[in-house]
């Protein structure tokens, strides 16, 4: 009987590069490829290191995994690629068949990749159209890559209704995630995240953190954030169904800059350094730059006079407003600032726009509480240079000219500032 030849190490990456990217126009590309590379002068094989790990960043996995046919030196190359993208070009979820099979072989596809990878993994993004909910095997990845020292992390998940036939029920998130002690970038969506073990002693590297349509416990706040001492840049979104459960949080982040939430009744004493902050009712930020900044009924006073070192805050706010005008619609959605009658000798909210220079309304409808705003940002903001006013297409001429009128005659800190107001022929421009 005649032996069968064992195959080396070579040869069996081959094997699974076939296995990877196989169809007859790749493979026919990739002999393509290399009959050019043979026959012309061959300017990419001796690259400095650096800079094939650079081009192949850029590459999607497929396309990185391909450049292994390129020469002998680029063989090994993509298996050290350290930044890993499995999103819509990879491949997708089907709406037909199985979701269980369609989800397993995708899976089995990323898992293959991880085996033959070698060298550190900096950063790691899974975003398959799709692929819902975490998995047994999206444990065992995430472990895999808090071994491999990953920096940046995001898991997308999709909360399409794809397969309702058989939801996934599931939402908790990879519990590996806690052993991942240098992660510097966090993304979550459609998965909950869970309390702490009583082992983990935080992401002491963490500087940006973003949950989206997510569950989290009470905790988060008073036990998870401190443990995140260079946290800076935090966008949280709970699901719209228990945004109630978090309002008059406590927020501690002692490094924190940036934060974007539907969470709108949190208390800011213990962010210092927080500068930009904005709110919105959406549970996703990618809806974030649409809907503005909104805030439903809250005690705005409280809300600002805890923002000592406010720079930027986008005004926009959605509100349910009731004792307005007969003539309004009722319950109608305007987007204004509902101020509380704040007086100028209430010091600790007025000393929230010192540093102010720039304010900008949009959609104005001219009323009571839009001009109680600017009479009492124009009071309060001593370096205030321009305002911006964007008035809503419904606002008439001859309330414009109305409401310019009272606005113009305000007190103002600011001997600089200007009212720059955009006429509805100019809003669009």
């Amino acid at each position: 009987m005649r032996a069968v030849p064992s195959q080396n190490s070579e040869e069996r990456e081959l094997g699974f590069l076939s296995f990877f990217v196989a169809s007859e126009s790749s493979v026919q590309d990739e002999a393509t490829m290399s009959r050019l590379c043979e026959s012309s002068a061959d300017r990419i094989s001796h690259l400095p290191y650096d800079v094939m790990q650079r081009i192949l960043s850029f590459l999607p996995v497929n396309d990185a995994a391909r450049t292994a046919t390129l020469s002998k030196q680029w063989r090994h190359n993509w298996r050290a690629n350290t930044q890993l993208v499995f999103d819509g070009d990879f491949g997708e979820i089907s709406k037909e068949g199985s979701y269980d099979s369609n989800a397993i072989k995708l899976m089995f596809q990323i898992c293959k990749a991880l085996m033959v990878h070698d060298g550190p993994i900096t950063k790691f993004v899974l975003e398959i159209p799709g692929l819902r909910r975490p998995s047994p095997d999206i444990n065992h990845i995430v472990h895999f890559l808090a071994k491999k020292g990953v920096q940046e992390l995001a898991l997308i998940f999709s909360d399409d209704g794809i397969d309702d036939g058989n939801p996934m029920i599931e939402r908790e998130m990879p519990s590996a995630l806690f052993s991942a002690g240098q992660l510097s970038s966090l993304i979550l969506r459609d998965c909950d995240f869970s309390v702490a073990p009583s082992w983990f002693l935080g992401f002491s590297k963490l500087t940006h953190l973003e949950l989206a349509n997510v569950n989290v416990e009470s905790s988060f706040y008073s036990d998870f954030l401190p443990i995140c001492p260079l946290l800076q840049d935090l966008k949280l979104f709970i699901c719209d169904s228990h945004v109630e459960f978090h309002l008059k949080a406590e927020l501690v982040a002692p490094s924190l800059k940036v934060f974007e939430s539907n969470v709108w009744n949190v208390c800011f004493k213990h962010t210092p350094l927080l500068s930009v902050v904005s709110i919105s009712p959406v549970n996703d930020p990618e809806d974030c730059e649409q809907s503005g900044f909104h805030v439903y009924n809250p005690d705005i006073a409280a809300v600002l006079g805890s923002l000592p070192a406010i720079q930027e805050l986008v005004v926009g706010l959605e509100l349910l407003l009731s004792g307005v005008d007969d003539t309004l619609p009722e319950k109608e959605v305007i987007d204004s600032l509902q101020l509380l009658l704040l007086g100028a000798e209430d010091h600790s909210t007025a000393s929230c726009f010192r540093c102010l220079q720039e304010l900008s309304l949009k959609e104005v409808l001219g009323t009571r509480v839009e001009l109680d705003l600017l009479r009492f940002v124009l009071a309060t903001a001593p370096l205030l240079r321009r305002i911006f006013i964007r008035p809503a297409g419904k606002l008439d001429t001859s309330k414009s000219h109305k409401f310019l009128k009272e606005m113009t005659q305000y007190k103002r800190a600011s001997k600089e500032a200007e009212i720059i107001y955009f006429w509805n022929d100019e809003a669009d421009t």
